[in-house]
């Protein structure tokens, strides 16, 4: 992977973007619309899920800084298509842990003999769960297969990790280094578990629809074999095995050549081009 041609070729184009961060009132928001969902549903479970949503907004807008930052086009993005699978899974899983904490808290200290008086409410809060487990499910997996195809088509490798919400709230480019990006893809993390959902559910909507809809077995299956064998192809390759293969603008910066007046420049086009060549050699 090589750096965008318009930096190459116009190392004094300021190419510099607005800083994105959460503004100071995201949290009274959120909560005041948590509170806004329980008064309409009196579901706890459905104001700790709109509660949860917080724990995504960062990684929505490393995504959207990415797109407009990145001087590679394709790649900007492949990596807010990412960091949208990761915020929806991370406001999935925080959900999920939250009712279910809520559940257990709930049965644990409620007074002997109320048990059965909380059954009712304990069964709405369950059927909340697997709603939202489900819809996080189909979700994830359109993300995860929409991700992996802008992924391949513009030929990238993706690495997302916590060291791009600290470069978008600074608005640094490149978005820093191997030694601060850690060990972790957060991107293996999400979509893995989103394409094996995805080839788990094949099946059961293929019976469905053979069983309900009365389509012809000889054209569900083939046709379900062909696009499981399409999902399980779908992540190989596209996630980067370190945060330079990803952004090797870093390797640049860390030799010092990669910045010059402009936070978003890179070096002249010989010295960049070599530097990159040895890069992939």
């Amino acid at each position: 992977m090589q750096a965008d041609d318009r930096f190459v070729e116009n190392p004094d184009e300021d190419l510099s973007v607005q800083t994105l961060q959460l503004p100071s009132w995201t949290w009274p928001v959120v909560s005041l619309l948590a509170l806004l969902v329980f008064e309409v549903t009196a579901d706890l479970a459905w104001t700790i899920v709109v509660l949860c949503i917080k724990f995504g907004l960062e990684n929505l807008l490393t995504g959207l800084w990415l797109r407009r930052a990145d001087p590679n086009p394709g790649r900007g993005w492949a990596c807010f298509w990412f960091s949208l699978l990761v915020g929806v899974g991370k406001i999935f899983l925080s959900s999920a842990l939250g009712i279910v904490l809520f559940v257990m808290v709930t049965a644990v200290i409620a007074p002997r003999g109320a048990a059965a008086a909380n059954l009712p409410q304990l069964r709405t809060v369950a059927g909340t769960l697997m709603i939202v487990v489900c819809v996080a499910e189909v979700v994830m997996v359109l993300l995860g297969v929409i991700a992996c195809c802008v992924a391949r088509w513009h030929r990238v490798t993706i690495w997302i990790s916590p060291v791009l919400h600290q470069a978008r709230r600074e608005s640094v480019w490149p978005p820093g280094d191997s030694e601060t990006a850690g060990n972790r893809n957060s991107a293996d993390v999400v979509l893995l578990p989103a394409i094996a959902t995805g080839v788990v559910l094949l099946p059961v909507a293929a019976i469905y629809a053979i069983v309900n809809l009365q389509l012809s077995s000889a054209v569900v299956v083939p046709l379900t074999m062909a696009v499981a064998g399409c999902f399980l192809w779908l992540p190989f390759g596209v996630t980067a095995k370190s945060f330079v293969e990803c952004w090797p603008e870093t390797l640049l910066n860390a030799v010092g050549e990669v910045r010059s007046a402009s936070r978003y420049r890179l070096p002249e086009k010989a010295e960049s081009e070599r530097d990159l060549d040895d890069f992939k050699d």
